[in-house]
């Protein structure tokens, strides 16, 4: 678990939209906005049935967003799989796209790509071995991020060798 003493914010701004199914356009929105905003230091979009297609534009907002210094985007979901509108579906594509942003950005400290549910649970964000690779990668360029979660994430048996 990420130590609070690694989070230090002097200004705290939160945005906590999480389980709000805005879906890719509310994302996309977001996204743009974020690329102006000076203020928002805490962002929470998790469950929020986002796919790689809005991912590829909040990746690009990371990229320029100097305020953000931490970003959930993680999924969660309160009901059976057939009702899972709650849950963010971030594949490779996705992962590939916010690697890109972490090995550019410099200012966030914490990102959760992690999950948690209270029912069965099948589609979630997916990034998979070759997603994680991509960030691990890219994060050795990435000199400010203390925490990165990627609980339940589905690896394969490899463990990403």
């Amino acid at each position: 678990m990420c130590s609070s003493r690694y989070i230090s914010v002097r200004h705290d701004y939160k945005t906590s939209l999480g389980g709000n199914n805005i879906e890719d356009t509310g994302a996309k929105a977001i996204a743009r906005a974020l690329q102006q905003n000076a203020t928002v230091s805490s962002l929470d979009i998790c469950g929020n049935n986002i796919t790689n297609e809005a991912m590829k534009e909040v990746a690009a907002a990371l990229r320029v967003n100097k305020s953000l210094l931490t970003v959930g985007l993680c999924i969660f979901v309160f009901e059976p799989v057939q009702n899972h509108l709650g849950a963010n579906n971030i594949g490779y594509e996705g992962a590939k796209e916010l690697a890109k942003s972490l090995g550019e950005n410099s200012t966030l400290l914490s990102l959760n790509l992690g999950s948690f549910w209270l029912r069965h649970l099948v589609d979630y964000n997916t990034i998979g071995d070759k997603g994680a690779k991509i960030i691990a990668r890219e994060l050795k360029a990435n000199h400010t991020l203390r925490c990165l979660y990627l609980s339940i994430i589905p690896l394969m048996r490899d463990h990403g060798r």
